[in-house]
């Protein structure tokens, strides 16, 4: 899932976003998500957010994790 944060103070809990109170972890630079989908599968008791800057890249990251069915 792609997020805009619409809140001009930038402020979102994990909680919003996943639904639960999991660690969150945070990956800056994602890329095309593969460490976040490896991460993902083995630690699906912790929510990972993944930050790209550029658009292609995290587009592909999204569909990727859909793909793979993680919602963490």
């Amino acid at each position: 899932m792609l997020l805009n944060v619409a809140d001009e103070t930038g402020v979102v809990s994990g909680a919003e976003i996943f639904g639960n109170d999991h660690p969150l972890e945070l990956e800056i630079g994602a890329g095309k998500g593969t460490f976040l989908v490896a991460m993902g599968e083995a630690f699906p008791e912790r929510n990972f957010i993944g930050i790209e800057y550029a658009k292609p890249y995290a587009e592909y990251a999204a569909d990727r994790l859909r793909r793979h069915g993680l919602s963490n």
